[in-house]
């Protein structure tokens, strides 16, 4: 089959929908497979040496909501039935919502946070979704989701059967691993470039509201306040809602600092830096960066809320996003009880052997070979 693999999300960075699709780019490649991949782009260089075959797309650098649905609904169809395709495949929740005579739509819906917790998207994001989304899903031959959680919640807000929803998980970035002897070498050379303290704590993610960065803040402030030497270090692109407390992180720089993005070279060498990975988020369809430090070998106290106990299960600590004592108290017992510390450090790798790039893979193969019996 020829399958048309959607790569725009790719134009301007990796961020957690990106991180997606190149896990499941690195993924099919090293799986068997009879179908032929053909990936839409305007980021040529991004897949240099890679074996997929290139259609070069062009995109506006501003204009991206007028142009985006223009786009998916008017070029894309006719480029779709110019080429023969049999399957059209997005990691951007949206499929063409015009009549495609021939070609499969498959798209993956990483969660619908914009219904669950209206209050952490502005209302143009949701009128956007509120508009397309309805009739994007019904057309989709099939919804593929990361969770069971973000599977029941499409199927609870958009009245979707939950037969036709797939779940294909996500995962961390390919180079994440506990770093050997050697490789802890290296580690100084980062801890300097950033001047990142001795020990510390760490987020990793978008600074937005849902992410709950003001009680991140307030159990460093408490750990400050109790005489442990646990600053926080975040790590992460400006979300929705970051003015409201980039002023907090500014007047508590001696025990927060933001990086700001951090590439994947550095990053596997920062988690394996950090004492913890603390991440109290109020809703995430999986959460990526727990699953990334568990691979390290890094402790993780989380939410028990969303899809987070599923993605963790016994690999982390759990606890009330709300509970700032909470977190602190189970913080404090990490630093006192090199036992348990090195006991949720195990729990946590085992947990994270459970997921992998291939097993996603050939999950979504599977899909693709169960479509194909109905063209």
């Amino acid at each position: 089959m020829k399958i048309a693999i959607d790569a725009r999300v790719l134009n301007k960075g990796i961020t957690g929908t990106g991180r997606y699709l190149m896990n499941i780019l690195d993924g099919l490649q090293s799986c068997s497979s009879t179908h032929d991949f053909y990936l839409l782009t305007s980021n040529i260089e991004l897949f240099n040496g890679s074996n997929y075959k290139i259609i070069p797309i062009k995109e506006p650098k501003h204009l991206d909501k007028v142009y985006s649905p223009f786009w998916l609904n008017i070029l894309l169809p006719k480029l779709l039935k110019e080429l023969d395709f049999d399957i059209y495949f997005t990691t951007n929740i949206l499929v063409p919502i015009v009549n495609l005579p021939k070609t499969k739509r498959i798209s993956v819906v990483h969660d619908v946070i914009h219904k669950v917790h209206k209050q952490y998207y502005p209302l143009s994001y949701r009128a956007y979704l509120d508009l397309f989304l309805p009739r994007s899903l019904k057309l989709s031959d099939r919804i593929i989701t990361v969770s069971e959680h973000s599977k029941m919640d499409i199927s609870r807000y958009y009245k979707i059967d939950l037969e036709r929803i797939s779940i294909v998980h996500a995962n961390g970035a390919t180079n994440l691993r506990p770093l050997n002897s050697a490789e802890c070498v290296d580690i100084e050379r980062i801890r300097k470039k950033y001047n990142l303290p001795q020990k510390f704590i760490l987020f990793v993610g978008s600074l937005e509201n849902r992410k709950n960065i003001v009680s991140l803040i307030k159990i460093a402030e408490k750990l400050n306040i109790k005489g442990i030497d646990l600053p926080l270090v975040l790590i992460g692109k400006p979300g929705y809602g970051f003015n409201q407390y980039k002023k907090t992180i500014d007047e508590n720089s001696r025990f927060v600092k933001h990086l700001g993005f951090v590439d994947d070279q550095d990053l596997v060498y920062i988690y394996n830096a950090a004492f913890a990975l603390v991440f109290p988020s109020f809703y995430e369809g999986f959460g990526i960066p727990p699953l990334e430090a568990m691979k390290c070998g890094v402790p993780v106290l989380a939410s028990n809320t969303s899809s987070l106990p599923e993605v963790i299960g016994t690999g982390g600590i759990l606890v009330d996003p709300t509970d700032i004592d909470g977190f602190v108290d189970e913080l404090i017992k990490l630093h006192s009880d090199n036992n348990y510390y090195l006991m949720m450090k195990t729990r946590g790798l085992e947990r994270s052997q459970i997921f992998s790039i291939k097993k996603s893979a050939e999950a979504l193969i599977k899909i693709f070979d169960n479509i194909n019996k109905t063209i």
